[in-house]
């Protein structure tokens, strides 16, 4: 918490709108949008100052849009029953393409075994939020095979760039990963024409419910060659 409250009002001094999510947790529970209402803290800002800025914020659990100003200190410690919950909290830029949904990817250990577009709102503003449920509306969550023609730069990029970097940096084998598991991605500006720039919104390992079908027999295959290694490991 003292760490928390010393650096996060200079990474939202520089960013100006941060979304804050606690470690663990599900449904966009502990997840809020946070912007800063009024000018930047600038370089003669002391600390009691920066406490004292208003900042509008908006639960993501709520799914309606509201939003709440409040001076940053008092927000601050609300946020406290988060490290007892989840032990940290990260936070990261707010993506402005929200709105045009976020592309979960599915794995079995370090292979794409399928994808699913979804439509997140709860941090959306009143009016993109109102969009999503207009003459037409967004297709309800599918499922979608990993061979997808609309995501095979994805896929490419994250089988031989961002999987494998991941498991460097984190020193891990690929048979270490999860059996099954997910990584969410929203769209960033775009990087030249008909190219999409993604950025990762977070991993999910302990509740990745439902999953694609077509899925079934890697999952399957994968545990079960799973439970043999650890029978071997005993002698």
């Amino acid at each position: 918490m003292r760490e928390f409250t010393e650096r996060f009002p200079g990474r939202l001094d520089q960013r100006r709108v941060l979304v804050l999510k606690q470690g663990r947790g599900t449904g966009g529970a502990g997840v809020w949008k946070v912007e800063l209402t009024g000018p930047r803290f600038g370089g003669e800002s002391d600390g009691r100052s920066r406490l004292d800025a208003v900042v509008r914020v908006q639960h993501a659990e709520t799914k309606d849009s509201a939003t709440a100003e409040m001076p940053l200190a008092e927000f601050l410690e609300r946020c406290r029953g988060y490290f007892a919950w989840s032990g940290f909290l990260v936070d990261q830029p707010f993506q402005e393409r929200l709105a045009e949904g976020m592309i979960r990817a599915y794995f079995v250990h370090d292979e794409v075994v399928g994808f699913c577009h979804q439509w997140p709102t709860g941090l959306l503003s009143g009016d993109q939020a109102g969009d999503r449920g207009g003459e037409n509306p967004p297709a309800a969550h599918v499922m979608e095979d990993p061979d997808t023609g609309v995501y095979q730069p994805l896929r490419k990029t994250l089988e031989t760039e961002w999987v494998p970097q991941m498991t460097r940096l984190l020193e891990l084998d690929s048979s270490a990963l999860p059996v099954l598991w997910d990584a969410d991605f929203l769209y960033g500006p775009p990087t030249g024409p008909g190219l999409e720039n993604y950025v990762l919104c977070e991993i999910n390992v302990s509740a990745v419910w439902p999953y694609p079908q077509q899925a079934a027999a890697n999952i399957a295959q994968a545990a079960l060659a799973r439970v043999r290694e650890n029978i071997a490991s005993r002698g």
